[in-house]
């Protein structure tokens, strides 16, 4: 009788070892890709490749997508989310403001906001009218 528990524990052990590898391959495998479209369903994608200020953005289409391209050499990492169907970022602009961004300018990317008080993630928001589309652009700068 005992023999046969030993053996349920061992197999316990590695189905639990099995299930860690193949998460940390995972994982890791998210982390070297080079860029991923997605939206907030894809939950692996979202919850580790998404800075928070886009996380926190509010959604002002229900139709969007979420771009990630990763940091290469002299390029910084980017995050874009696009609106679909919509030409109005006043509510973009409100949660900016609110999230202590402040607008700097127009710059040749667009509306630019930086933080205020600290470093972190440089955002250029735009609104395009032929489609009509608003696109957040977050850009890494540390």
């Amino acid at each position: 009788m005992l023999k046969g528990n030993n053996s349920g524990k061992k197999l316990t052990l590695l189905v639990v070892i099995l299930v860690i590898v193949v998460l940390f391959v995972f994982i890791i495998r998210i982390f070297l890709i080079d860029s991923a479209k997605y939206t907030r369903s894809n939950w692996a994608y979202y919850a580790l490749l998404t800075p928070e200020v886009i996380k926190k953005s509010p959604l002002i289409s229900d139709n969007y997508s979420i771009h990630y391209d990763a940091q290469d050499g002299n390029k910084p990492e980017a995050n874009v989310i696009t609106f679909y169907n919509v030409n109005d970022a006043k509510q973009l602009r409100e949660y900016l403001l609110s999230s202590n961004y402040k607008l700097e300018g127009m710059t040749e990317f667009g509306e630019e906001w930086r933080p205020q008080g600290r470093t972190g993630y440089v955002v250029y928001l735009n609104v395009y009218h032929a489609p009509d589309e608003v696109v957040m652009a977050v850009m890494g700068v540390d």
